[in-house]
């Protein structure tokens, strides 16, 4: 819980995996004044556990928090009057002006430090590799290794390898888009899948599914991927459940809280 009276206004740019554990943690310490940034067709996969599918749904549950579709900066200021937590489809930041927040995070995972500049905020922060903290940011979350959550002051992030690895296994988990196209799937998320059975197809081209076991990610059909593109994500094990954000986007999120308490001398 962050120090009572202490209550910045937080812009967290994308809403997808790690947007979304960020959000909670920062909402169960107690910083309720959260606006959430995200493009006008996310490619999220993991699609029960990230606040993105309020763009297309226009509400978002996860974890027992809702986020809901906003159409401009006033709504978002009337729904934090209700307790709720707002979303802009603003993928450009155009809203920042407007917003003028404490703290801007980048969770966007892009690996690039175009568009960011520590001017954005009094404390930007950004997650993963790719950016430079001192240069682009104030401050880079540690996203991969035994390092992960931790806050970089200077330099770079480690590369992240791009396989997932959870509960002790390392194979490959993720389907890729083998072309550039549209994806389409007559599957649903968390139904079962076996290994090297369709899952859907680009432009007419097959994904097979990399293992057998449950669907934990599964692109919206519709949608357009490049080539390589992470398009459904396999769970094995039958205990884990599907509607949890990963330990990964709590650790980074428990980061991002760690930043704003070092930058603002507050009590971790």
């Amino acid at each position: 819980m962050m120090q009572k009276g202490f209550c910045p206004l937080v812009v967290i740019r994308g809403a997808g995996d790690m947007g979304t554990g960020v959000a909670l943690e920062l909402w169960r310490a107690g910083l309720h004044r959260l606006v959430l940034l995200e493009c006008a067709r996310p490619r999220a996969i993991r699609r029960f556990v990230v606040f993105s599918e309020a763009v297309f749904e226009g509400v978002a549950r996860v974890e027992g928090l809702e986020a809901r579709l906003c159409p401009d900066v006033p709504s978002c200021r009337a729904l934090w009057q209700d307790g709720g937590l707002p979303l802009l489809v603003d993928e450009d930041g155009a809203s920042l002006r407007e917003l003028c927040p404490q703290v801007f995070v980048d969770a966007t995972m892009s690996k690039k430090g175009r568009g960011l500049s520590p001017d954005m905020a009094d404390l930007v922060i950004a997650l993963g590799p790719g950016i430079e903290a001192g240069r682009d940011v104030h401050c880079v979350i540690e996203s991969f290794g035994p390092d992960m959550g931790r806050c970089l002051w200077r330099g770079q992030a480690l590369a992240d390898t791009g396989i997932p690895c959870e509960h002790g296994r390392t194979e490959q988990r993720v389907g890729r888009a083998p072309c550039a196209g549209i994806f389409s799937s007559p599957l649903s998320l968390g139904g079962h899948v076996l290994q090297g059975r369709e899952v859907g197809r680009v432009d007419g081209v097959p994904v097979t599914a990399p293992l057998s076991g449950r669907l934990r990610g599964l692109l919206r059909s519709g949608l357009p991927v490049r080539a390589g593109a992470k398009v459904c994500d396999i769970e094995p094990l039958d205990h884990v459940p599907l509607d949890h954000v990963s330990s990964r986007a709590r650790c980074l999120g428990r980061g991002v809280l760690r930043a704003m308490a070092a930058r603002y001398n507050l009590p971790t």
